[in-house]
C-alpha cells in the first residue's frame, strides 16, 4: 500500500508532462502560473530594498532616490555596499561554472532556452546588495534573468521540447518586465521582440496570459510600488500635427535601419564568403 501511495506523485507528474505537451492550454496554465510567481518575485524585491534602505539610510520613506541628502554619519554605507558586491563578484569568479549566467536572448538562440537558475539567483542577490547600498542601476537585468531561469526551470520540470522550453524562457522575461513596469503590453512586446525574435498566434497567448498574471500578481501585492504623476495635457490641432509627423519620421528611420542592416550584411557576404 506504502509503495501505491507513493507512486501517486510520481503518477500525477507523468500525467501532467503528458498534457504538456500535448495541450496548449496546459501550456497556457503553466505560463499563468509562471507569471504569478514573477509577479511575487519583483514585489518581494521591490519590499527588500525599500526596507534595506530604511534600515541603512534611516529615511523615513525608506528610498533614497527622492531624498534631498544622505545624512552624514550614513555616507559609509554606499562603501560598505560597493565591498559587499565586489566580495560576490569573487565569489563567483572562484565558483566558476556554478553560477554561471547565460542571458536569455542568449539562451534562446544556443542552448535551447536552458538558463541555469544558481547564476540567476546570484545575480540577485548582487542586484539587492547594490540597490540596497545606494546604487542607481537598473534592475530589469537582474529580473529578466530570474523570471527566465524560472521559466526554464518550469520547462524542464514539465520535460518540454526545446520551442516549449525557449516559449516559457520568453514568458519569465516578459512576465518580469510587465510586473516591473506595470505594464503588460511592454512585457509582451519585449518577449516577442528581444527573446523570441518573432511574431506568431500560437505565442501569443502564453506570453499574454504570463505577463498579465505577472502584472496582476506585483499590483495586488505592492500596489504603492510606483506612482506615476501625469499633468493634465491639452492638445492643440498643431500638436496633433507634430506628434504624427515624429510618428511618421520615426518609424521611417527604423525601416531605414533594419534595410540598412540587411543590406550592409548581404554586402559583407558577397565580399567575405568565407566569414558567412
Amino acid at each position: 500500500m506504502k509503495t501505491r501511495h507513493r507512486s501517486y506523485p510520481a503518477r500525477a507528474l507523468r500525467y501532467a508532462r503528458a498534457r504538456f505537451r500535448r495541450d496548449d492550454f496546459w501550456l497556457a496554465g503553466i505560463a499563468a502560473l509562471l507569471g504569478i510567481v514573477c509577479g511575487v518575485s519583483v514585489a518581494a524585491f521591490d519590499w527588500l530594498v525599500k526596507h534595506i534602505q530604511l534600515l541603512a539610510f534611516g529615511l523615513g520613506t525608506g528610498e533614497i532616490s527622492g531624498a534631498d541628502a544622505i545624512p552624514p554619519d550614513r555616507l559609509w554605507v554606499p562603501l560598505a555596499g560597493g565591498i559587499a558586491v565586489g566580495a560576490t563578484i569573487w565569489i563567483a569568479k572562484r565558483l566558476g561554472r556554478r553560477l554561471e549566467k547565460v542571458d536569455p536572448i542568449e539562451a534562446n538562440a544556443l542552448t535551447g532556452g536552458r538558463i541555469p537558475l544558481p547564476g540567476a539567483l546570484w545575480i540577485m542577490v548582487q542586484t539587492l546588495l547594490s540597490h540596497g547600498m545606494g546604487a542607481s542601476v537598473g534592475m530589469e537585468g537582474a529580473h529578466t534573468q530570474l523570471c527566465s531561469a524560472l521559466g526554464s526551470k518550469a520547462g524542464s520540470l514539465a520535460s518540454g521540447r526545446r520551442n516549449d522550453m525557449r516559449l516559457l524562457v520568453a514568458c519569465g522575461a516578459g512576465a518580469s518586465i510587465a510586473a516591473l513596469f506595470q505594464s503588460p503590453i511592454a512585457g509582451a512586446f519585449y518577449a516577442f521582440e528581444l527573446v523570441i525574435a518573432a511574431y506568431s498566434i500560437g505565442n501569443l497567448a502564453p506570453v499574454v496570459i504570463a505577463s498579465l498574471a505577472a502584472a496582476g500578481t506585483r499590483m495586488v501585492l505592492y500596489p504603492s510600488a510606483l506612482h506615476f504623476a501625469v499633468p493634465a495635457l491639452s492638445l492643440g490641432p498643431s500638436a496633433v500635427v507634430m506628434i504624427l509627423m515624429i510618428t511618421f519620421a520615426t518609424v521611417a528611420m527604423a525601416i531605414t535601419v533594419m534595410r540598412c542592416c540587411t543590406r550592409v550584411e548581404t554586402l559583407l557576404r558577397a565580399v567575405m564568403p568565407a566569414c558567412a
